[in-house]
C-alpha cells in the first residue's frame, strides 16, 4: 500500500544520516586509533578506508536484520512471497535503500569509478522498489551475502596499510 511507504522513506533519510554520521566518526577516530598506519595514506586510500569502514558496519548490521527474516519470516511475507511484507524485511530494505542512497553519493565524491557508482545505484533500485512491498524475502536473503563485506573490507584496509606479504 503506498500510503504506507512515506515512513519508510523517512526512515530511509535517517539511515541516510545516520551513515554520514559513521564516516565522520571514521574521519575522527582512524587517525587516533591506528595512527602509524593510516597516516601514511594516500588522500585517496584514506577516502576509501573511510568508506570500507561505513559499509563494513553496513553489512554486519544488515546480516543480523536480514537473515532471522529469511529464515524465519512473518505470515504475510512466508503467504505471499512475491508482494508480502513484515516490519524487518522492511527494516531491512530501508536500511538497504539508505546505505546505497549514501553509497551513490560516496563513489562519486570519492571518484572510486563507474562500476562502484553503478553497483550502488543498482542496488538502491533494487532495495528502494522491495519498499513498495516487492519481493522482500528475496531481498533479505540477498543481503545475507553482505556477510563477507567485512572481510573483503580488512583485506583492502591491511592491503593498503601494507600490513599483508
Amino acid at each position: 500500500d503506498l500510503y504506507q511507504s512515506p515512513p519508510l522513506y523517512g526512515l530511509v533519510g535517517k539511515f541516510v544520516l545516520l551513515f554520514c554520521g559513521l564516516r565522520v566518526a571514521s574521519i575522527l577516530v582512524a587517525p587516533r586509533l591506528f595512527a602509524t598506519h593510516y597516516r601514511p595514506l594516500s588522500p585517496s586510500e584514506q577516502r576509501d578506508w573511510h568508506g570500507r569502514v561505513v559499509g563494513s558496519l553496513f553489512a554486519t548490521g544488515i546480516v543480523f536484520v536480514a537473515l532471522p527474516e529469511y529464515l524465519w519470516p512473518g505470515d504475510a511475507l512466508a503467504a505471499d512471497e512475491a508482494f508480502g511484507t513484515s516490519d524487518r524485511a522492511s527494516l531491512a530494505c530501508a536500511i538497504a535503500a539508505a546505505f546505497f542512497v549514501w553509497d551513490v553519493f560516496f563513489c562519486t565524491a570519492a571518484c572510486q569509478g563507474w562500476p562502484f557508482v553503478l553497483h550502488a545505484s543498482a542496488g538502491l533500485f533494487i532495495y528502494w522498489h522491495a519498499l513498495q512491498p516487492f519481493q522482500q524475502r528475496a531481498a533479505c536473503f540477498f543481503l545475507c551475502w553482505e556477510a563477507s563485506t567485512p572481510l573483503l573490507n580488512l583485506r583492502s584496509q591491511l592491503i593498503a596499510c601494507r600490513l599483508t606479504h
